[in-house]
């Protein structure tokens, strides 16, 4: 099923042409690169809390995904989760958007497991950029379309998903309830909603060792005491 575009601004319908989507009632345009609708212009307001976040990603687009930590061991494990929950709850034919996709490594490996309705977008023009190159390097990129635009103002109509999901995102945004407002309004009834934290491995290393030695001392103490009882 196509997607159905609507201006972020006022919420009215687009027209498509070659190079650009235009608005029908307040006239803004959106331009197309090589592929990718833009919907947030910088230099509207530069000096903006989003211009700002989007530039500081844009600087730091293509640094390796190593040196930012996506790759170490802990992290693939909850990228590895965060698939098993797809794979639980959705089909391959669901419509499914990532919001704050960077250089879109979880939307890659939905459209690897054969996901092929699949959206990213994110607020940096570059970090979309440089995902859609990664996801045609991986040679899924027919499987995901790509969105430059703010994530508390969303291009699309009511209830056009089935699953919107961000991960490490959510704290990026000034203001989280109006985000989850426009999430909530593009998800279908019944639609998932999911949103992870931050991918660190210092959980691993401090949190959830700590996690397990409470866990298993409670568990000692509970046998203890059912032990007494009998």
């Amino acid at each position: 099923m196509p997607i159905s575009l609507i201006c972020p601004k006022c919420k009215k319908d687009l027209i498509g042409r070659k190079e650009e989507y235009c608005c029908v009632d307040c006239k803004r345009s959106y331009p197309i690169f090589n592929g990718i609708i833009s919907f947030y212009d910088y230099e509207v307001e530069p000096q903006s809390f989003e211009s700002i976040e989007a530039k500081s990603h844009d600087n730091s687009a293509n640094i390796s995904s190593d040196f930012m930590g996506m790759e170490l061991y802990y992290n693939m494990k909850l990228r590895d989760f965060i698939y098993q929950q797809f794979l639980k709850h959705l089909s391959p034919e669901d419509m499914i958007l990532e919001i704050g996709s960077g250089a879109g490594r979880d939307i890659t490996g939905l459209a690897k497991r054969k996901y092929r309705n699949l959206h990213a977008s994110d607020i940096s023009l570059q970090s979309i950029i440089r995902a859609k190159q990664i996801a045609e390097d991986e040679g899924v990129s027919n499987r995901i379309s790509f969105y430059h635009f703010d994530g508390a103002q969303l291009p699309f109509k009511n209830k056009q998903f089935d699953a919107i999901f961000l991960v490490a995102a959510l704290h990026h945004f000034r203001d989280t309830a109006q985000a989850l407002k426009e999430i909530k309004r593009c998800c279908k009834s019944g639609g998932y909603i999911m949103v992870f934290i931050e991918p660190s491995c210092q959980y691993y290393k401090t949190i959830r060792p700590l996690a397990k030695f409470v866990e298993r001392r409670f568990t000692t103490v509970m046998r203890k005491h059912e032990n007494k009882r009998s």
